[in-house]
């Protein structure tokens, strides 16, 4: 592999580092504000966080997804959390899948996209609430652990990679900002 194709790879893993992060960020940002189910921006934090995960395993023009070994896992607790990600990113949160907004209601029915209504007293109007399906928030915790696994592995990821292309550590700079590709390496 050539330094240039290593750059590439490179790119591509603080890319996603840097999606990694802000996907934590944001998780924290909902435990310490107590943002659950239950809160009306719950549905668009998840789903900022859900996107910003998943696009690191689809392919785009000249980028490339991640490499298909951070879609395995030896443990079930992650793999289980990554699919669920990514299935809810297809399904749920960037499109509306009809199949997976199904509400069973009091006499055992299936609906889909169920809306409930009720005549609000106080204004005399009818009130509408969609009940659509979202990750729950007690699974907060299982996507904080799988995000932090990812983090450690594209650290040693790229570790291993900037030794190929990094001949002599002593001519950089700390606290000096270089550009892949231009001055680095």
């Amino acid at each position: 592999m050539n330094k240039s194709q290593i750059e590439h790879q490179i790119r591509r893993l603080i890319i996603a580092s840097d999606s990694f992060h802000k996907c934590l960020s944001l998780l924290n940002h909902m435990i310490s504000e107590k943002i659950d189910g239950n809160n009306e921006i719950y549905t668009c934090m998840m789903s900022g966080v859900v996107v910003t995960y998943a696009m690191n395993f689809n392919s785009a023009n000249g980028l490339g997804s991640l490499p298909n070994s951070y879609g395995k896992f030896s443990n079930k607790n992650l793999y289980t959390a990554h699919s669920k990600l990514l299935n809810s990113r297809n399904t749920v949160y960037a499109h509306r899948d009809k199949k997976s907004h199904t509400f069973i209601d009091e006499e055992g029915e299936a609906h889909n996209y169920p809306v409930s209504v009720h005549l609000d007293l106080e204004t005399e109007q009818f009130l509408f609430s969609a009940h659509l399906v979202d990750i729950s928030s007690s699974r907060i915790s299982d996507i904080i652990t799988l995000i932090t696994f990812q983090l450690e592995r594209l650290q040693k990821d790229l570790d291993s990679k900037v030794v190929n292309i990094v001949d002599d550590i002593s001519k950089y700079k700390f606290d000096t900002k270089y550009y892949l590709g231009v001055d680095f390496p």
